[in-house]
């Protein structure tokens, strides 16, 4: 709202009355009034603003204050306005004039400027809010602000830090809750600490290995002597005495005494040792093999306390025509 014509003409009244109190400043208050009038009027309200200020350093005046507030209206500085026109209303408390058309224009105002009310529900000790960088310390109304972006912040300790932005057009009117969690309720549980199995040496493994190892090695030693005691038996001249022609197909055998086979059993009995002799050698090569792989387990493995003791068992098995290891067992 445009101020009254006269309006101006108080002012400079105002300035020019104080002179024999304050002095030359006065002059240079003028002065800087009257720049700031044409920096106005040429909308340069930046300049305006600072060169009011620069003369109500000298003399304040509510005219001064109704100035500056005009100015930062039209720059959309309204809550910055708004005080302005209420210290211009508070200085113009003994003059109807001027405190009439102070109240014009916070009439005028008052509407368009954006209101925001903070709400703290059981506020922690040492809280601390701010609204655009400035410290609160009231919650308990709407506070005018300037149109634009609003950011809040708050703080306190053992709390996380809040933070909230916002945008006001003019003539909003909104509330904001700050809300401030616990940092120990907000941050995840630990994982549970997994402790390391107590080592109580080598792998069961280890040593399941080596016992069929050592079976194996006893099972093939015995299956191969057998194997070669049956073809020992056949050309003893004490037992069988028999003996096969280049080329032919059965053995011939004399026998000794009441011992006497033919050439057809004889050749059965070959047979029956070269099986005995081949498993025997095959089974004492993976003996070997699965205890050697075990005393290797025991320097190279460990294991943790367990719950129940393995039990295995390894038995040699011999039949005729069939050879090997029987094993059973609990891990």
């Amino acid at each position: 709202m445009p101020l009254p014509a006269t309006f101006a003409l108080a002012l400079a009244f105002a300035l020019t009355s104080a002179t024999a109190a304050a002095g030359g400043s006065l002059e240079q208050a003028k002065q800087w009034y009257q720049e700031g009038d044409k920096a106005e009027g040429q909308g340069d309200c930046g300049t305006a603003i600072q060169r009011f200020r620069l003369a109500l350093d000298v003399k304040e005046t509510p005219q001064l204050h109704l100035r500056i507030g005009r100015c930062q209206d039209k720059l959309g500085a309204l809550a910055d306005a708004f005080d302005s026109y209420q210290r211009a209303r508070a200085l113009a408390a003994d003059n109807e004039k001027i405190a009439g058309v102070v109240d014009e224009q916070l009439a005028a105002l008052k509407p368009r400027v954006p209101r925001l009310s903070l709400v703290v529900k059981n506020p922690p000790p040492g809280l601390l809010v701010k609204l655009n960088g400035a410290a609160v310390t009231s919650f308990v109304e709407d506070r005018y602000i300037n149109p634009g972006e609003a950011v809040v912040t708050a703080s306190a300790t053992g709390f996380q830090p809040f933070t909230a932005k916002m945008h006001l057009e003019a003539g909003d009117k909104r509330s904001l809750e700050v809300v401030l969690v616990p940092i120990a309720a907000s941050d995840p549980k630990p994982p549970p600490k997994v402790e390391a199995p107590e080592s109580t040496g080598p792998s069961p493994a280890a040593f399941v290995l080596i016992g069929l190892g050592a079976a194996g090695v006893g099972t093939g030693i015995g299956l191969t002597v057998h194997g070669v005691s049956l073809a020992s038996e056949l050309e003893n001249p004490a037992t069988y005495a028999c003996t096969k022609a280049a080329g032919a197909a059965n053995y011939t055998c004399k026998g000794n005494g009441d011992i006497v086979i033919d050439g057809k059993t004889a050749k059965q009995v070959q047979s029956q040792s070269n099986l005995f002799k081949g498993v025997g050698g095959a089974t004492l090569g993976v003996g070997a093999a699965a205890a050697t792989i075990g005393v290797v387990l025991v320097f190279v493995t460990k294991r943790s306390k367990p719950t129940t003791a393995p039990s295995v068992s390894a038995l040699p098995m011999v039949s005729p025509g069939l050879a090997g290891l029987s094993v059973a067992g609990r891990f």
